[in-house]
């Protein structure tokens, strides 16, 4: 009967798969499995119509493929779990490399920051010591020191920013 020749069903849609849509769909491994699953139900079918082959010769050959198979699920599914860790490992590095970007491009926009108010400064002490020479009204000298004093104190704290930064960058390095 045809029977025999019959895809025997199974709890993964084995008989499913085998259909166009659902076999352009399928993952490589699990038709792998599958396919492993269907010839430890076929190969006793097999072993057992086939007339020409002793009975202990059937056992052994039935334990060899049962043997071989578990040793090839154990295999794809050690694969699997590799696979996972990598992809794993392969995201936080991603993530890292984002957060390593970031922080270049902080550290870039605080040492623009800091260059720019260090050229103020430099300008703003030497109009002061022009003022200075030139006996200037005591109130806008007071109010030049004072910006000149303003300037200095975000140089400092724009410095002290900066050097944090770098640490950071050099720990995450």
């Amino acid at each position: 009967d045809g029977s025999a020749n019959a895809l025997p069903p199974s709890s993964g849609g084995l008989a499913s798969a085998w259909g166009a849509k659902e076999a352009a769909e399928a993952s490589v491994p699990r038709i792998a499995a599958d396919c492993a699953d269907a010839l430890r139900k076929l190969a006793p079918r097999l072993l057992i119509e086939d007339t020409g082959v002793e009975p202990s010769d059937k056992q052994r050959l039935l334990a060899s493929f049962s043997e071989r198979y578990d040793a090839l699920f154990e295999q794809h599914e050690a694969t699997q779990r590799r696979c996972q860790e990598l992809s794993a490992k392969q995201e936080e590095a991603e993530r890292l490399t984002q957060e390593v970007l970031a922080w270049q491009v902080a550290y870039s926009t605080a040492t623009a920051k800091v260059e720019a108010v260090t050229l103020e400064n430099a300008d703003l002490k030497i109009k002061v010591g022009r003022l200075e020479t030139g006996g200037v009204d005591p109130e806008e000298r007071t109010r030049w020191q004072q910006l000149v004093a303003q300037r200095e104190a975000e140089l400092s704290a724009a410095g002290q920013a900066l050097r944090q930064l770098q640490e950071v960058m050099e720990e995450g390095a």
